[in-house]
């Protein structure tokens, strides 16, 4: 099964908490404003059981509004997947962060 969660990192807001079964394939759809000085967003994915990833993806004024980021057959645990997008302004890094609940339900 998949499961789709969007972000709004615009807004700093998330809509709903994932849960699904293991193995889980879950994607999430993130917005970002798209600005000037926007450098590159990560996501970090880590769970309580030690399981962790991590990707970053180049950021421009002409990158698209929407970002598909997925995961596939995760095993159960509780999860945290935690959204940044750095600017390269020297006085804040950060432009914008969330964290996103998934909730894998072992079988």
């Amino acid at each position: 099964m998949m499961y789709i969660l969007a972000l709004a990192l615009s807004l700093l807001s998330v809509r709903g908490t994932l849960n699904c079964f293991e193995p889980c394939n879950a994607k999430f759809i993130v917005s970002i404003e798209p600005a000037a000085d926007n450098d590159y967003v990560s996501f970090e994915l880590q769970s309580d059981a030690g399981y962790y990833r991590y990707s970053e993806w180049p950021l421009s004024a002409k990158s698209p509004k929407t970002m598909q980021v997925g995961y596939e057959r995760l095993p159960g645990g509780n999860y945290s997947l935690r959204t940044i997008v750095y600017k390269h302004d020297a006085k804040t890094w950060i432009a914008a962060s969330t964290a996103t609940p998934l909730n894998v339900i072992a079988r």
